[in-house]
């Protein structure tokens, strides 16, 4: 497999996307701790749905992207290459941030005296990897010549000919 054949931007949503899936399985996204007992959780486990639909949206980026490095050919879409990994990697980043301001899935514990529920380390390393995945997306959109804002590199059509 050579990475000269994927765009700048589809390289970094790559990188991104791989290191985002192995980080969701390290368990240091969420704690809980209640009387000198502790448990950690991974992405999966931590945030509930949010953090579920977060890591299939890192896989789907991951898996079209390597597709694309290894030549597959992908049916006709309605849509862009660079618009969908956009999309998929803008909902990953938002699940995250929306687990950021939620917090860790604590069924109710956190409101008990004693316990201790936190977010972890991999959740801010989940966000930076999740922006990194949406930024390399983009580029991919720009590169393509989809990009709505400063990246269309289209050519704009001649006016008609006067009558």
């Amino acid at each position: 497999m050579d990475l000269d054949r994927l765009s700048r931007g589809e390289r970094i949503a790559l990188i991104a996307s791989a290191l985002l899936f192995v980080a969701f399985f390290v368990p240091m996204w969420a704690s809980i701790s209640a009387g000198g007992f502790g448990a950690d959780f991974n992405g999966w486990d931590g945030y509930g749905i949010l953090g579920k639909l977060a890591l299939l949206c890192t896989l789907a980026v991951l898996v079209l992207t390597a597709l694309r490095l290894t030549d597959v050919a992908l049916p006709d879409m309605p849509v862009s290459r660079g618009l969908l990994l956009l999309g998929l990697s803008g909902v990953a980043t938002l699940m995250l941030l929306l687990g950021l301001l939620v917090g860790p899935n604590d069924n109710g514990a956190d409101g008990v005296q004693g316990v201790d529920v936190d977010r972890g380390l991999m959740l801010f390393v989940g966000i930076v990897l999740a922006a990194a995945m949406t930024y390399g997306s983009y580029l991919t959109m720009q590169e393509e010549g989809t990009a709505p804002i400063g990246g269309s590199a289209r050519p704009a059509s001649p006016p008609p000919p006067p009558a």
